[in-house]
């Protein structure tokens, strides 16, 4: 079993004096909730049995009265020392004979992150989580990483932040002590892990899997710890969501519910979680009651609460360290009966439309009802018989029960039930049959991987002959020519083709054809071919400006320390921007100019492009807070001490 260990042995110098006498890890972001706390319940959600602390001397004695036997507590023997110490302490004092999963005792973090790092760990001696989209701060202070494929090339508190940063996860191997040692040897005691790293990194020894968007920080200094009290509720929340979840619960309900469960946490409701699961089961009661009778909307509206209210009774007993086997059996069999009674209900009700024969209303009901089980009994299933199940939830999602209850609420609330029940007999079905197809045995898939390699081999090595033909900078040089005549020459050709079409303008209004009552003018011509020459032109010219904002992100990144996700996503917003900008110029005059429907579509047009430019600006405000604020503080820093020049002068 993988064991985890948390390095609790720093100073903390720049939270002194508080540090002074606790250690870091031992700080508060919540009421009764140290940043270690956190890190140990993470630990142990997803499936670590042994964890190990290790510390200064001077501190052990409050990890041992805090934990109380539950959790291995180790010393270090320096006074002064880097973290690298601490790590080899761990390999020396234990018998280390898998990997260990090493956390800093001052970041924080969400489940999501061990989940990927645990189950996506790379075949080397240290694996690493790499964010590459990191708030502007931690670009400031992290580990900076740059990547080439599946490589780490760099690493560095200087490097360009290409590709984001280190969170302070690892994996080691345990056939990493010799490496350890062997640094320890050159740089003494005071060796840090980056020196590790950097010396993993020369030989290719280390892998790295992409934790983006998942919510972190590393706390070293009151800042952000106050960062951090903040940031915790919303990792609290997000470790509510459960990597099961279907695509309906993750985007609609668990954000909703999580929400509502935070609440009751927080405001110490005296709810037990059990209550929570009866009473959304009697909600669900309710609801079949009212679709039997025919009032779709309202039963429809009910059943979305119920599977919105689904997640609340486990968010709040995890939320409480209340969790029973009991409570999660009463959950799923109460579940299964409000399925049972809603497709029931729904059937009673088809008695009100005519043209539904008996037959019909026996098959639906049957294939339905069987749907409400096949989902979970064959997820029970394929684990009981060791298959994975991954693929299949990827390949198929649909079948899930949010899924279905969000099914029945949408075709309830047009009024056409008839339609979710069908769905609820055929999706079943189709995820039974992929079930079949993606979990059986492999080797067919085996067989056809060794026919192939030696074609992939073959078309490989002359792709290779090939492109030793020139090098890479002469194929950047021709791509940066051919790219600069095409942006060259299509501004031009825009240009002269706007300028003449407006020249023929004068002759507007000239009817052409005219046929049962619709006309076709000079003037729907002229816009059509203005359309036509924007969208040609300017879809080249786009295609250019791609080309060389790519070129220069290395240049961008470097100087303005970004790093590339946060510049290609404001690089695609600027397109987005020229993209509505052409639309509005070039299209929606040829749209407004159509006989009658024409203000129709050219208004509908105005909305769509309205809210997508809305939602560009909305996006660009986001990656401003999060990658370019800090460029904005040094920016008005600048300005601040331009004035103060200014002012002793006078």
């Amino acid at each position: 079993m993988m064991k985890a260990a948390i390095l609790a042995a720093g100073k903390g110098t720049r939270l002194l004096p508080i540090t002074k006498t606790i250690p870091k890890g031992m700080l508060e972001i919540a009421p009764e909730k140290t940043i270690i706390d956190l890190i140990i319940s993470s630990l142990e959600e997803v499936g670590i049995k042994e964890i190990i602390i290790v510390t200064r001397p001077k501190f052990s004695h409050l990890f041992n009265e805090k934990y109380n036997g539950k959790i291995k507590i180790i010393e270090t023997e320096y006074e002064e020392f880097g973290n690298l110490h601490s790590l080899e302490t761990i390999f020396r004092q234990l018998n280390i004979e898998d990997e260990v999963l090493v956390v800093m005792s001052d970041h924080i973090f969400e489940i999501k992150m061990l989940r990927k790092l645990i189950e996506e760990k790379k075949d080397k001696l240290i694996t690493i989580c790499v964010d590459k989209n990191p708030p502007w701060y931690t670009v400031q202070e992290g580990l900076r990483i740059r990547l080439d494929e599946n490589k780490v090339i760099d690493l560095g508190k200087n490097v360009p932040p290409h590709h984001g940063t280190d969170t302070g996860l690892f994996i080691f191997s345990k056939e990493i002590q010799s490496f350890i040692q062997e640094v320890i040897n050159e740089l003494g005691p005071n060796a840090e892990i980056i020196d590790l790293l950097k010396k993993a990194k020369d030989l290719d020894l280390i892998g790295y899997v992409d934790v983006t968007g998942c919510e972190w920080i590393d706390i070293d200094t009151l800042q952000d710890l106050e960062k951090a009290k903040k940031l915790y509720w919303t990792i609290l929340r997000k470790n509510l969501i459960k990597p099961t979840d279907g695509p309906i619960s993750k985007y609609i309900n668990r954000p909703i519910s999580t929400r509502i469960s935070l609440y009751l946490y927080k405001k110490g409701v005296k709810i037990s979680p059990n209550s929570i699961t009866i009473l959304t089961f009697l909600l669900g009661l309710i609801s079949t009651f009212i679709l039997a009778q025919g009032m779709y909307i309202i039963g429809g509206l009910i059943v979305f609460l119920v599977s919105m209210l689904d997640g609340v009774d486990g968010e709040l007993a995890r939320l409480r360290n209340e969790t029973t086997a009991f409570g999660g059996f009463l959950d799923s069999v109460l579940d299964r009966y409000v399925d049972l009674m809603i497709i029931l209900s729904l059937v009673y009700s088809f008695g009100w439309i005519k043209w539904i024969t008996g037959w019909f209303e026996i098959l639906i009901l049957i294939l339905a009802s069987a749907g409400v089980f096949m989902h979970s009994y064959i997820v029970h299933v394929a684990k009981f018989r060791g298959l994975d199940i991954t693929n299949l939830e990827k390949a198929f999602p649909f079948a899930s029960r949010d899924v279905r209850l969000f099914i029945v609420t949408l075709f309830c609330l047009i009024s056409l039930p008839i339609i979710s029940l069908i769905l609820l007999a055929i999706l079943p079905l189709i995820y039974t049959i992929i079930a079949f197809l993606l979990l059986k045995e492999k080797e067919e898939s085996v067989q056809l991987t060794e026919k192939m390699v030696s074609k992939i081999k073959l078309s490989s090595a002359t792709s290779i002959l090939y492109e030793c033909k020139i090098t890479e900078k002469d194929k950047i040089l021709v791509d940066i020519k051919k790219n600069i005549n095409t942006l060259i020459s299509s501004i031009i050709k825009l240009i002269v083709s706007l300028y003449v079409i407006s020249l023929l303008h004068y002759f507007d209004e000239i009817v052409l054809l005219e046929f049962d009552g619709n006309m076709l003018t000079t003037t729907i011509l002229l816009n059509l071919a203005n359309m036509i020459v924007i969208i040609t032109f300017g879809y080249r010219i786009l295609l250019a400006l791609n080309f060389f904002m790519g070129i220069m992100s290395d240049y961008i990144v470097g100087k303005f320390e970004i790093t590339l996700v946060a510049y290609r996503r404001l690089a695609l917003n600027f397109i987005y921007l020229i993209i509505v900008a052409l639309i509005w110029v070039g299209a929606l005059p040829m749209l407004k100019s159509l006989a009658g429907i024409g203000e129709l579509i050219g208004n509908i047009t105005i909305i769509i492009l309205l809210i997508i430019l809305l939602l560009v600006i909305y996006d660009i405000t986001r990656i401003f807070y999060r990658s370019l604020l800090g460029i904005w503080n040094r920016l008005i820093e600048k300005i601040l001490k331009f004035f103060e020049k200014i002012l002793m002068h006078h």
